[in-house]
């Protein structure tokens, strides 16, 4: 009995000192998974590839695949429209709204959503072509904004980010200047919010269509909205108007490919615009999957790693994300 006592008291001496410390995380090891997507020299899709056509690196490390898979994928579709682009563009892009509807599969949703200084949904996630292309036809699209972007397929020569002719006359006058900026990097970081929330068997990406001219006034910064890109698995496909088309390389729309997985593409008039709706949701349905678990172990910090994929077939196109940042490791008391 006098054995049983002394326990008891040792493990009610016992039980503070457990409390008090903290508990004990063990990050178990990730696996990424890596989309990815891979043309020929006229761009178009190359099927048929096996995983030991691909060559996988981590920061410059070779890393072996441990999962492969070329199966065609239902697609969860934010499609993000530009509300402020000039009244002509406007015009042209809601003609091609029949198309843009007509390129989703019965197996794939899609909401839409729009925005110039702030995101507003127009339609949720819907299945039902004919929702969606309503809810386009219902968008308010279009205004009189001085930077815009000029009509589709129209460029005019700009000194100083003005069209030629000199500032719109508000600015001229004195008055206080219309609202022409957009922020394209909150309606992004909104987007990929809400797709993180749907059914993850489904594909993800974001449609942005814009003329790219971006405002100084997002809340959400640029790091942390590639951040979350990296994490989220959402893909960025973004179709350039008017100041894109003509800024390819540099404009904003760019940045978003590479963090996420996705591409820029630029069009120079109606007709150029529709097939390239069919042919962004051909690409994210029929991208490889990649995974593989790192040979490095996380750290404590998040620290960015690249990630390089090559296919062993000359001349190709290889479009994958550019890396991610692992969720970090707690440390050991």
């Amino acid at each position: 009995m006098r054995h049983l006592l002394v326990f008891i008291v040792a493990i009610l001496a016992w039980l503070p000192l457990q409390a008090q410390r903290p508990p004990v995380f063990r990050a178990s090891t990730e696996q990424v998974v890596v989309p990815v997507t891979v043309k020929d020299a006229q761009g178009r899709l190359i099927g048929g590839l096996e995983a030991a056509d691909f060559r996988l690196l981590e920061d410059a490390v070779e890393q072996k695949i441990t999962g492969f898979s070329a199966d065609p994928a239902s697609l969860s579709v934010a499609v993000l429209i530009d509300a402020a682009l000039s009244r002509p563009t406007a015009h042209r892009l809601r003609a091609t709204f029949p198309s843009l509807a007509e390129a989703f599969s019965e197996f794939d949703e899609a909401g839409v959503f729009a925005f110039d200084v702030r995101f507003r949904t127009v339609a949720d996630f819907t299945s039902d072509r004919d929702r969606i292309y309503e809810a386009l036809k219902q968008m308010e699209i279009g205004a009189e904004y001085s930077q815009a972007g000029e009509p589709l397929s129209a460029p005019t020569p700009r000194i100083n980010g003005w069209p030629v002719g000199g500032p719109p006359p508000s600015v001229r006058s004195g008055g206080a200047a219309p609202p022409m900026f957009k922020n394209v990097d909150d309606a992004v970081y909104a987007a990929a919010r809400l797709l993180r929330a749907r059914d993850p068997g489904r594909r993800k990406m974001i449609l942005l269509i814009s003329d790219g001219l971006n405002s100084t006034r997002n809340q959400v910064s640029t790091s942390d909205l590639l951040a979350t890109l990296r994490k989220s698995g959402v893909g960025v496909y973004s179709i350039g108007l008017d100041d894109a088309k003509l800024s390819r390389n540099i404009s904003v729309l760019a940045r978003y490919g590479p963090p996420s997985g996705g591409e820029m593409f630029t069009v120079l008039k109606k007709t150029s615009i529709e097939p390239v709706y069919a042919r962004i949701t051909e690409q994210a349905r029929y991208q490889y999957i990649l995974t593989y678990v790192p040979q490095k172990p996380p750290t404590v910090a998040p620290v960015f790693r690249s990630i390089e994929v090559r296919v062993k077939r000359p001349a190709v196109t290889v479009i994958a994300r550019d890396g991610y940042i692992p969720e970090p490791r707690a440390p050991q008391p």
